[in-house]
């Protein structure tokens, strides 16, 4: 009894249980908050809403008739453990808790189109490749308004498209983990860390992720050909005032509002 180590380790045992049950109110508490959230805005992206728990530390929601060009989309809500032992390893590969939320298109991905948005602390996704001369090759560049996080495109559309659809993910108070448009199922990814309350709606969210999923199936946008001066007519070389000057309240960018797009911790199934 007189052993300071059998102290230490009795410590460490009452240290132990306590996290275990602190552990699981505390997750199962953040969940059903996070699910409560998330409850009366999973119609804005399809119908037939299943979920299942999955332990005390994570929370999983099936989406099988999806709406617009969603065919169908799975939520993932997971908490980082507070056992002892297990929290300490967590900390370590940088666990937090998370939601990540995965879609299936009907219409896949326009070539091109694909992009990703990731932390900068953290290594590019494998996919990305960065072979100058390939057609396949990507560009990496820092985000502009915060250098916390890099975006890595194959086109200067793709590249707006990231930029604008971050914008608004931050500018709701959202935490991205990561981002990703890609060209097979699961064709959106997207990954935010869910450390506090989130501070909007969640029909933001889920708006945002409906426009996206809708807009990476579009084509790009061709520019009509002029005609050569040759071949115009003198009617179309008099000026026209309604040519000249922009209209006012004409149409938005996509994305323009916080409106318009309106809008895993170690569990999140990503796809690398």
């Amino acid at each position: 009894m007189d052993n300071p180590f059998f102290f230490l380790l009795l410590g460490l045992l009452v240290a132990w249980v306590g996290s275990y049950f602190y552990s699981f109110q505390h997750n199962r508490r953040k969940l059903r908050l996070l699910a409560s959230w998330l409850k009366e805005a999973l119609g804005l992206l399809g119908t037939r809403t299943t979920s299942r728990w999955r332990g005390a530390d994570r929370l999983d929601v099936a989406i099988e008739e999806g709406r617009g060009n969603i065919r169908e989309a799975a939520l993932v809500v997971a908490t980082q453990s507070r056992q002892l032992f297990r929290a300490m390893v967590s900390l370590v590969r940088g666990g937090r808790d998370s939601l990540t939320i995965l879609v299936a298109l009907r219409k896949e991905t326009v070539p091109g189109r694909e992009f990703e948005i990731f932390e900068a602390k953290g290594p590019a996704p494998r996919h990305i490749d960065l072979t100058l001369g390939t057609v396949s090759a990507w560009q990496i560049e820092d985000y502009s308004r915060n250098p916390a996080y890099r975006i890595a495109f194959r086109t200067p559309a793709a590249h707006d498209n990231a930029s604008q659809v971050l914008a608004l993910l931050l500018d709701d108070g959202f935490n991205v983990r990561r981002l990703s448009v890609r060209p097979t199922a699961p064709h959106l990814m997207l990954v935010l860390n869910m450390v506090s309350s989130p501070k909007v709606e969640a029909a933001s969210l889920m708006r945002l992720v409906k426009t996206l999923s809708d807009e990476v199936a579009q084509p790009f946008k061709q520019a009509t050909p002029s005609k050569p001066a040759a071949e115009r007519t003198p009617k179309a070389r008099r000026s026209n005032p309604a040519l000249l000057y922009p209209k006012e309240g004409g149409s938005s960018t996509p994305g323009s509002s916080t409106n318009g797009y309106h809008s895993s911790n170690g569990h999140s199934p990503s796809k690398n």
